[in-house]
């Protein structure tokens, strides 16, 4: 089991521009990760439920991949890190999403 740390999206744009989607939104989010590389993170939203699943990949040099080709995975030690650079969110709250990098960092328990 794997405890969501940070669930952060980030400004293309401007890296100095962030939204915390933990702190905002009282979220917090765990990651279960069987052998065969499928995972479900679930959690809660502002109490309310939400999961979604995917799966890793390990190729012959032992990197790991997601199912998003815009999806970075890290592992180092007790601790994974997924960027997706595909993402938007509306830093501005002008009603229109602005191109965001999406980075999560999990720790094991």
């Amino acid at each position: 089991t794997w405890d969501v740390t940070e669930y952060k999206y980030i400004s293309q744009a401007d890296p100095t521009v962030t939204f915390d989607f933990l702190t905002e939104f009282g979220a917090s989010f765990t990651m279960t990760v069987s052998e065969n590389g499928a995972y479900t993170m679930s959690g809660t939203v502002q109490g309310v439920p939400f999961s979604f699943s995917g799966n890793f990949s390990e190729d012959s040099n032992g990197d790991i991949s997601a199912d998003d080709p815009n999806t970075t995975v890290t592992v180092t030690n007790n601790t994974i890190t997924m960027v997706s650079t595909d993402e938007s969110w509306d830093f501005n709250e002008d009603g229109t999403d602005e191109p965001a990098n999406l980075r999560v960092v999990m720790t094991k328990r």
